[in-house]
């Protein structure tokens, strides 16, 4: 499937009149990596509606799931759309041209960015936007038996880890009776030296432009490669000290 980005981004942007012999033939490595996507994510998705919850990590994960269907259904009209122009059934719509000149650059048109930004490129959108909605039943199943917190999590698998991390800092707010703003975020390769009670372990994290031995950040080495995987990591909030504070306020 990524051997098409080859065929997608080989169209300069001055040949962007409608033909549909060569719409056809540039589009359809997409189209076809497109109806499969939508099989496995529905399929995977659970169904029904959003349960009124008080529970801030539950929250987020059916949001994530509503709004993977809300933008799965959007693709859906999106790429119906081009298949029925390329098939002679429907009109070359101002909306269709532009999308379909997008992917065809071999861009993310922006209506897909709405919901998730992901990679810059439509097949590997696509690619990530599935991994990610597939993996969305899984963390709601974990969070609704409260054992997401009690083994390693990978945070590729999620759209928005940003808000999974702030949904951790509110739970462990409430946990501790104290302020959110009176927590900040530690990480360490050592689970025990961070003093609180809700920590979170994390997989498949990269290091950019460095190395890591023994859990020790390094100066990359000749020949290593840009990115490298590390080890598993562990987050928390903890609560930062009163003299952090008043040193905070007086700077």
């Amino acid at each position: 499937m990524l051997n098409g980005l080859n065929v997608l981004r080989s169209v300069s942007i001055h040949d962007m009149t409608f033909d549909k012999d060569k719409w056809t033939v540039q589009l359809t490595p997409l189209l076809t990596l497109f109806s499969q996507v939508s099989k496995d994510i529905s399929a995977s998705l659970p169904k029904g509606d959003l349960e009124d919850t008080a529970d801030s990590m539950l929250s987020f994960i059916q949001q994530g799931i509503f709004s993977a269907q809300s933008t799965l259904q959007a693709l859906s009209t999106t790429f119906s759309g081009l298949q029925s122009v390329l098939h002679g059934k429907g009109l070359l719509t101002p909306d269709i041209f532009r999308q379909g000149t997008c992917v065809i650059k071999g861009e993310v048109p922006k209506e897909w960015l709405f919901f998730w930004e992901g990679p810059e490129q439509p097949m590997k959108w696509l690619l990530a936007f599935s991994q990610k909605a597939c993996s969305l039943a899984g963390w709601l199943s974990k969070t609704k038996s409260q054992s997401l917190l009690s083994q390693p999590v990978n945070l590729q698998h999620i759209f928005h880890s940003e808000i999974f991390l702030n949904c951790l800092r509110q739970m462990t707010a409430r946990k501790l009776q104290v302020s959110m703003d009176n927590l900040e975020m530690q990480a360490s390769f050592d689970k025990s030296s961070l003093k609180s009670e809700m920590s979170l372990c994390i997989q498949g994290l990269y290091l950019q432009g460095s190395g890591c031995k023994a859990g020790v950040i390094t100066d990359s080495e000749e020949g290593q490669s840009e990115y490298i995987q590390v080890q598993e990591i562990y987050l928390a909030w903890t609560v930062v000290s009163q003299l952090q504070i008043q040193s905070s306020q007086n700077s």
